[in-house]
């Protein structure tokens, strides 16, 4: 039996999308904003750090801020001043390796912290929303039993996340190789956690399997994914656009929603493949 097409994959996706648009909303909506808070208190948190990093390199923030607007209203003798004003905070910085150490490097290990640690909330929130969605799509349950099931099956899902993320190679610290094996590797383990769930395979087993299962889908795959993500990168452009200033307290929202659809998407793919082994 041959795959489903893109268009009807994409079809099954929005109608089902649509019909439980309100639960995953809702959803989207509560991680979206609790992701937004915790990227302006980390933000409120580094500013501070930031300001005293740039006042030990021996620069003025209020005047470089009014020299660049200065500069933005076509005053020449404000970018002359302003080029004055980095070339003696250059020579106030410390020559001293060790002494440039001493002044900067707990400001940028103390920022580094606070941004990493938002990293893993976001991370860890993201999971949680893409659990719940997944869920959804599968067992096609009411919000409360899913919220239930996302409790039982979240850290299995976060286990394959690992284990695929290994398998794929995207820890190399080779940049180009690393893409290259992401890009070869990672799509064939999108029915990992469709094995998890609903067959009840242990994680690596769910990893293996999903390698085995997709064999001669990797095109489909990385091509059916090119084009709705692109398709949705496209949507997102757009309302970044249309939406401002307010899109950076909105967008992340608008990014929980899109990233949702894809979560439904690849599910959706996922089980046509499953339903539709190739032939040895």
């Amino acid at each position: 039996m041959a795959a489903t097409p893109l268009g009807s994959i994409v079809s099954q996706s929005w109608k089902f999308f649509m019909k439980r648009l309100s639960v995953i909303l809702a959803a989207a909506i509560v991680v979206g904003i609790i992701v937004t808070i915790v990227q302006v208190v980390s933000a409120g948190n580094a500013a501070p750090i930031a300001q005293r990093a740039i006042n030990s390199a021996g620069l003025d923030m209020a005047r470089i801020q009014e020299l660049q607007q200065r500069v933005q209203q076509g005053d020449t003798t404000a970018l002359q001043e302003l080029q004055k004003e980095t070339e003696q905070a250059a020579q106030n910085m410390p020559q001293n390796p060790r002494e440039a150490a001493r002044t900067f490097l707990p400001s940028f290990l103390h920022l580094g912290a606070i941004f990493v640690v938002m990293g893993v909330i976001v991370g860890l929130l993201s999971l949680a929303l893409n659990a719940f969605i997944f869920l959804i799509t599968l067992e096609d349950k009411s919000g409360s039993a899913t919220m239930k099931r996302v409790a039982t099956v979240y850290l299995p899902l976060l286990g394959v996340s690992i284990v695929a993320g290994i398998a794929s190679l995207v820890w190399l610290p080779i940049p180009l190789i690393n893409l290259i094996l992401t890009i070869i590797i990672g799509p064939r383990l999108l029915l990992a956690p469709v094995l998890l769930v609903s067959e009840k395979k242990r994680i690596i087993e769910s990893v293996k399997l999903s390698w085995n299962r997709s064999a001669g889908y990797w095109g489909k795959i990385v091509g059916n994914a090119l084009v709705v993500g692109i398709v949705i990168m496209i949507v997102e452009m757009i309302l970044a656009v249309v939406l401002g200033k307010l899109g950076v307290l909105i967008l992340p929202t608008v990014n929980m929603i899109c990233g949702a659809f894809m979560v439904v998407f690849g599910t959706k793919l996922a089980l046509t493949i499953l339903e539709n082994p190739k032939k040895a």
